[in-house]
This record gives structure tokens, sequence and C-alpha cells, in this order.
């Protein structure tokens, strides 16, 4: 491993002790009857990939499912963790991109325009 992906992998951990465990997961105002609050994160891939790796070598999130994590991650996917109050927990989703495969039909009217129409 280079000093920079040591590096990477460091500031990633620091992160999630930092803002999640610390921030939510042991804090009172978020955490009640011992449920976690939602917390949504957006980042690049390779920090989601790097965050997996690392939690699931630490023991912290279980891959019940299997999901290979050799892989990199999908541009616009989701990854979705189910976290314990006791600061372990499991992986739900990765790399997911079935939003972005649905069969949409596209609307045809301007929401900020609609919003103006005289009223009648």
């Amino acid at each position: 491993m280079t000093p920079i992906d040591l590096r990477f992998r460091n500031r990633i951990i620091a992160w999630w002790n930092t803002s999640i465990l610390d921030g939510f997961i042991n804090s009172k105002e978020v955490c009640e009857d011992g449920k976690v609050a939602n917390v949504l994160v957006v980042t690049h891939g390779a920090y989601i990939n790097c965050l997996c790796d690392l939690l699931v070598e630490q023991g912290l999130l279980a891959n019940l499912e299997g999901f290979d994590l050799d892989y990199g991650v999908y541009n616009a996917s989701v990854t979705l963790f189910e976290m314990y109050k006791d600061g372990f927990g499991r992986l739900v989703s990765y790399s997911d991109i079935a939003h972005l495969e649905a069969d949409y039909e596209a609307e045809d009217t301007n929401a900020d325009l609609e919003s103006v129409k005289p009223s009648k």
C-alpha cells in the first residue's frame, strides 16, 4: 500500500469515527429507543468503496449478501448501510443502479412555469 493509499484510508476511517459514530450513532439527540436516524452521505465511488472495505475488514459492517467489494462503485449508484446503536451494521445494498435502469416517462411540463400561471 502506498503512503497516499494509507492517508486516504486513514482520512476515511477518521471521518467515519467522528461524523457517523460520534456525530450520529452515539448522539442522544439523534438516537431514540436504539434506532438511528437516516443519514445521507454523498461522495464519489472510490470513497464509498474504500469505506465499505475498511468497515468490513474491521468487522464493523457485515457483508451478509456477499457483495463483491473488489469492483468499483458505479457513478450515481446507491450503497446502503443499516447501522445499529452499538456501532455495528450490515451492508444492505452496494453500488445499486436500479433507479437509473427504470423505464420512466419524461414529464412534459415545467414546474416553475406551471406555478406562475394566472388563476382563472
